[in-house]
């Protein structure tokens, strides 16, 4: 693990410290993406996640929309949810790849899907098409609802040194911005606007 990547995991520690973001279950500050991504998806079903306070950045660093126009807050939620195939194709292409966290909308009418990243790489490399990204993308190109979304959630510090922004850019450019919005999201400004629990729990 690199330097920078130690860093960033300990500042968001701290931050999650601070403003009482911990797995609701057991009291602990989760450390891995996945306990982070699992601890989200909790606090968001509780109701405890003011989305329309988190701002969405597309690729390019320029400010989207905020995240509630993304994730409404009754949107059911699932993590590691499989990508579900409709023949052997789509297994070669979607196999082996669960989403961290999906978000449906109760109405079906909004999905987003969220993978968190704190330094690990993507699965299947980074190019546009074939890489993890893309293939996301393209499965959330295949899905029913009409508004999809396709939020990538780091650490600022990474983000702020250029971490996965080229990554996302490119596949965003890879003829699919038309159907599905790209976007950054950051852990802090996530952790900052949960409600916490009391200390007891």
């Amino acid at each position: 693990m690199s330097k920078l990547v130690q860093e960033a995991k300990e500042k968001l520690c701290s931050v999650a410290q601070r403003a009482g973001f911990r797995d609701p279950v057991t009291g602990l500050v989760p450390k891995c993406e996945v306990q982070l991504s699992a601890t989200l998806a909790l606090y968001h079903q509780l109701g405890l996640v003011d989305w329309g306070q988190v701002l969405l950045e597309e690729p390019d660093g320029s400010l989207g929309h905020r995240a509630s126009q993304a994730i409404p807050t009754d949107s059911v939620v699932a993590t590691e949810f499989p990508l579900a195939t409709a023949d052997q194709g789509q297994v070669e292409i979607w196999g082996g790849m669960p989403a961290d966290v999906l978000f449906l909308s109760r109405d079906g009418a909004r999905v987003a899907l969220l993978e968190s990243k704190i330094g690990s790489g993507f699965t299947y490399g980074a190019d546009p098409e074939k890489g993890q990204v893309g293939r996301q993308i393209d499965f959330l190109r295949s899905t029913r609802p009409s508004a999809k979304s396709y939020i990538l959630l780091t650490s600022g510090r990474l983000l702020d040194r250029g971490w996965y922004r080229n990554e996302l850019a490119a596949s965003a450019q890879y003829g699919r911005r038309e159907s599905v919005g790209v976007y950054l999201m950051r852990w802090e400004s996530v952790m900052t606007v949960v409600t916490p629990l009391s200390a007891e729990r």
